[in-house]
């Protein structure tokens, strides 16, 4: 039977009793507690940098003129993750009279590492490392003749590697790891039209 008195809790009852008789044999010996403990690391990821967030979901569509021709690029999510498909719908259009070639589309996720070096690591300049990796990439060939007002349309795709581990980080203090994904128009004559889309890596996969 336990008596409790005044405002004591039972808990506290309870953990006082357990107190009393924790690692004893008993009323005149007891044996010291033995303690077992163990450490282990883990791992905490960014949980906003899922690429199924919902804010990473919501459709863009982006567009550059040059030399009388518009690219048109739309694109319906902006983060990805190891073993994803990124796709974008990519539109090429004449604007003026004149007959254009559209010899073909690249498509490329590229990697860019900047690495900024502390006081006494060697580098005199105090100058930042950049290094730029492609991740995944696509080509395809077009070699459409295109008449004043009329367009042309390619779905582009890539995989993001399911080894991928690297992901983007911003404004840290000695490394940001940014990701671009570029768009890219090959035309008969002139220079290429290009869109460079922001996007978001993680190491989430789905």
């Amino acid at each position: 039977m336990v008596c409790i008195k005044g405002k004591r809790s039972v808990a506290s009852v309870l953990n006082s009793r357990s107190h009393v008789h924790s690692g004893s044999r008993g009323f005149f010996r007891r044996d010291k507690s033995t303690i077992v403990s163990t450490a282990s690391q883990i791992i905490i990821d960014k949980h906003e940098l899922h690429s199924t967030w919902p804010i990473y979901s919501q459709p863009e569509t982006r567009n550059v003129v040059q030399d009388g021709v518009t690219l048109i690029v739309q694109r319906g999510q902006t983060c990805y993750g190891p073993g994803d498909r990124i796709a974008v719908n990519a539109t090429i259009q004449a604007d003026n009279l004149n007959t254009i070639l559209l010899r073909g589309f690249e498509f490329t996720l590229r990697e860019s590492t900047v690495f900024r070096t502390g006081p006494g690591a060697g580098n005199k300049k105090g100058a930042p490392q950049v290094k730029v990796t492609v991740i995944a990439e696509q080509k395809v060939p077009v070699n459409a003749t295109l008449y004043g007002g009329t367009q042309h349309t390619a779905d582009l795709t890539c995989i993001v590697p399911s080894y991928h581990t690297s992901a983007t980080i911003n404004a840290a203090r000695h490394i940001d790891i940014t990701y671009i994904l570029s768009v890219k128009a090959l035309m008969g004559t002139g220079l290429p039209i290009t869109i460079d889309l922001p996007v978001v890596v993680s190491n989430w996969p789905k």
